[in-house]
């Protein structure tokens, strides 16, 4: 678990929020972000991994 100053370094360092996303590729590329939860959730994900 990151500590909270390690958290906020890693959330700034990536651009998102605290309820922000990031799906990185096993070839460690960032395919998607968002800095917030979009208001669709778990519907907006599935979109992005099809």
């Amino acid at each position: 678990m990151m500590s909270p100053s390690a958290r906020t370094v890693f959330l700034d360092q990536c651009g998102l929020h605290d309820t922000g996303g990031l799906l990185v590729r096993p070839d460690a590329h960032i395919a998607w972000r968002t800095p917030n939860t979009p208001p669709d959730g778990l519907p907006a994900m599935m979109n992005i991994v099809r």
